[in-house]
């Protein structure tokens, strides 16, 4: 026997337990028979233990615990939608909702996307906000969700599907039952007709022939949401590494503009609920910018951003938008 290389593990497993032992004699006739010296033989044997050593903890596995990954958001396919944010039932503005489906009949759209903030959600119990006023009119939750059911049901008359994600107003309920129930829960069992879809993420992304669009209801909040848009723009992009057109909603302002590199759109929607019928606004004094109302239609792709205020219905919807309809057009001040 000669060279430490030619001897095999078990071999080097005895030697190692010799070493170990500390039988220098017994070491000193190993040493002799592969023809190193017994330094070596020991240097030998210690690189052996911490080869083993390495060895042992490169197959260690680690528990994991059955817990949910949240990666499975929504990803749409499809060059249109009518996009919605901010209703906050039941003191939306029966004529922005009008326009929203005139709009979808109008370009054939089957799409709805409400962006968030379906429900005010400002009743005591279910909001974490003291409220400032009880009038005789302020509807229960119950009512709020009753009512939110029937006007998804009257949407569900022309389009094919209600896709809404979750806003900052919609997840009171999640938080006032500490995230035993959602506002999904509740509402799918108050709409009757097929098609509704509530996903508990705050977001959706589409996949369209002009690019991934991201529409998202953020919990930050600023007077100027363009602003906001482009700065999610800068940190966001789709699972292979793409970056998206920005479509926001919470901000209750209608802007639209280009992202920081002018290669995709940032976009924020109006509101659809009636500014006049919110106390925590009218009843104070802040430096918050005006609400206006608005929502938006992807079309081919593209993606058109709606100031009610401020559209030529006429040329939007033509005969859909006859003189009679048009006189009663009152806008919030």
């Amino acid at each position: 026997m000669a060279g430490w290389n030619d001897v095999s593990f078990d071999e080097r497993e005895r030697l190692l337990r010799l070493y170990e032992a500390r039988d220098k004699d017994a070491l000193r006739r190993e040493a002799l028979l592969l023809e190193i010296s017994p330094r070596t033989l020991a240097r030998r044997c210690r690189e052996h233990r911490l080869y083993k050593q390495k060895y042992a903890a490169s197959e260690v596995s680690f528990p994991e615990l059955d817990t949910q990954t949240f990666d499975d958001f929504d990803v749409i396919e499809g060059d249109d939608a009518v996009i919605t944010s901010d209703f906050e039932e039941p003191y939306a503005d029966p004529l922005v909702k009008e326009l929203i489906l005139l709009v979808g009949i109008k370009y054939n759209i089957k799409r709805l996307i409400i962006n968030g903030d379906f429900l005010a959600s400002d009743q005591p119990g279910i909001s974490s906000h003291e409220p400032l006023q009880i009038e005789d009119k302020t509807a229960t939750y119950m009512q709020s969700v009753r009512f939110g059911g029937r006007n998804i049901d009257a949407f569900l008359k022309w389009f094919d599907e209600v896709i809404h994600d979750r806003g900052n107003h919609d997840d009171m309920v999640n938080r006032a039952t500490r995230g035993q129930i959602d506002l999904g829960f509740l509402l799918e069992g108050h709409v009757k007709e097929k098609g509704y879809r509530y996903t508990p993420y705050a977001y959706v992304q589409l996949e369209t022939s002009e690019g991934p669009y991201l529409v998202a209801h953020p919990r930050q909040y600023r007077n100027v949401g363009l602003g906001l848009a482009q700065a999610i723009y800068n940190v966001w992009a789709t699972a292979d590494g793409r970056k998206a057109h920005i479509v926001l909603g919470h901000t209750h302002h209608t802007n639209s503009g280009a992202s920081p590199d002018n290669l995709r759109g940032c976009y924020t929607l109006g509101c659809v609920r009636h500014p006049k019928k919110a106390a925590y606004k009218n009843l104070n004094i802040t430096t918050h910018y005006e609400w206006n109302q608005g929502f938006g239609l992807l079309m081919n792709g593209y993606f058109h951003n709606f100031d009610v205020r401020r559209t030529d219905w006429m040329h939007w919807l033509g005969d859909l938008c006859p003189e009679p309809f048009w006189k009663r057009t009152k806008f919030p001040v």
